[in-house]
């Protein structure tokens, strides 16, 4: 079994870290764990490693991450489910491969999983960032999988839908506008299989091959803002579960990063409750101008995101945590000095998450600080840059965040790095 190294809760939000060292060439695992009700809420990063065939490694994270799992239990959870799973890849032409390995190794119950052509960071080729949930018996938890790209998992009154990798319809030689159109149009035909209307989407992932690049006269970023702005059109997001949205602008939280390639990728998730407990409702930082309020000197269209997106419910409540970067109003912040970007942006994640910030939005039960995040993603744009962020990172979150870097541009060609995460809040 493997060995607990660390294993503390932290007393605003009863988050439980447990991190397992790597044991016969097998990778780490980190985890973070939150109770709210009945259901144990989980994020696991799996560290990859170099040594042998990757898709014998990868079977071998798998396990690991099954065993890590299992053993982090309490007694009496006599149920746990993997119900998500992103994979960043270093080599996307191996995808199918993956694939492959996945549904051997889970079968009938393969979670949903989500491919992102990014490369770690170590230059490893893979890591593994996995949700799951436990409880005292699978009566509390639902998962009904649709098919690889979509599944809606249930619990506690809440319907939580997923869909991932959705790819453009048009063909590979078209330009960003019409791919990037074209991609939310897939998304959407996905969330219509159940009757999901787009509004009630509260969380978008895009990744934009070659994200800074040029595109004829502008560059490829404010093209997948202007196809945003136009397929958004006048949908009003949050109107089933606000508190008062009439007199601000609501959009899903977002993150548009980079990825290897040409190619326009998209994931999203809504949410669904006949409780008139639930409020779902964006957040914004007081440091920083709203994006769909940026000038046209940044993008033509807007970028239509909210700086993250807070759920609260009977049990306790999420915060979704956009792609956040060292932007203070909107100006791009400490050019050329990676570390200085890091903790900005931490700083901005901090300030967004805070329970005063969670307050002034109507908000009673949710706010956190950084340590308590369920894990966080780090976007590099430099390998070199990698030390120096992750001891930013690590120093300022603490060792028991679960945390993935990977390599690829930001949205603005000065940034160096941008982050996103998700954190749970008790009752």
């Amino acid at each position: 079994m493997l060995k607990r190294i660390a294993n503390r809760r932290f007393k605003a939000d009863s988050l439980q870290v447990v991190m397992t060292p790597k044991i016969n060439n097998l990778p780490a695992i980190e985890s973070s764990f939150v109770q709210l009700g009945a259901i144990g809420h989980w994020s696991f990063v799996v560290r990859p490693v170099f040594e042998g065939d990757c898709f014998t490694l990868f079977a071998n994270s798998l396990d690991e991450l099954d065993r890590a799992f299992e053993d982090q239990l309490d007694e009496g959870e006599q149920y746990h489910v993997i119900y998500r799973i992103s994979l960043f890849l270093a080599d996307i032409s191996q995808e199918d491969e993956f694939i492959a390995v996945l549904k051997e190794h889970y079968g009938d119950d393969c979670p949903i999983f989500e491919i992102i052509p990014q490369a770690p960071v170590t230059g490893a080729a893979y890591a593994i960032e996995a949700w799951g949930l436990s409880a005292a018996s699978s009566d509390e938890i639902s998962i009904k999988r649709t098919s690889d790209q979509l599944s809606t998992v249930s619990y506690s009154g809440l319907d939580w839908t997923h869909v991932v990798n959705c790819r453009p319809a048009v063909s590979d030689d078209e330009l960003v506008y019409p791919k990037s159109y074209s991609c939310f149009e897939e998304l959407q035909k996905q969330f219509n299989q159940l009757d999901i209307s787009f509004e009630d989407v509260i969380r978008i992932w895009i990744y934009l091959g070659d994200i800074v690049g040029p595109e004829g006269e502008t560059q490829r970023y404010k093209e997948l803002n202007r196809a945003r702005t136009d397929f958004f059109g006048d949908m009003k997001f949050c109107r089933k579960y606000p508190l008062d949205s009439s007199d601000f602008d609501a959009y899903p939280a977002s993150t548009g990063i980079g990825s290897d390639g040409k190619n326009v990728i998209l994931a999203g998730l809504s949410i669904h409750s006949n409780s008139s407990n639930l409020i779902a409702v964006p957040l914004e930082n007081p440091q920083q101008t709203s994006a769909f309020n940026y000038e046209k000197t940044y993008s033509p269209q807007s970028p239509k995101f909210a700086r993250a997106l807070g759920v609260e419910y009977e049990d306790g409540g999420v915060i979704f945590i956009s792609g956040t970067a060292s932007i203070i109003d909107s100006e791009s912040k400490f050019i050329g000095k990676p570390a200085r970007q890091a903790s900005c942006t931490l700083d901005n994640i901090a300030v967004l998450i805070d329970r005063t910030n969670c307050r002034e939005h109507g908000f009673d039960r949710l706010g956190a600080e950084l340590n308590q995040l369920a894990f966080l993603r780090v976007y590099i744009k430099r390998p070199e840059d990698y030390e120096e962020i992750a001891e930013v990172c690590r120093k300022r979150c603490g060792d028991g965040v679960p945390m993935v870097f990977t390599v690829t541009d930001v949205c603005r060609p000065e940034l160096l790095v941008e982050m996103e995460g998700i954190v749970y809040t008790k009752k």
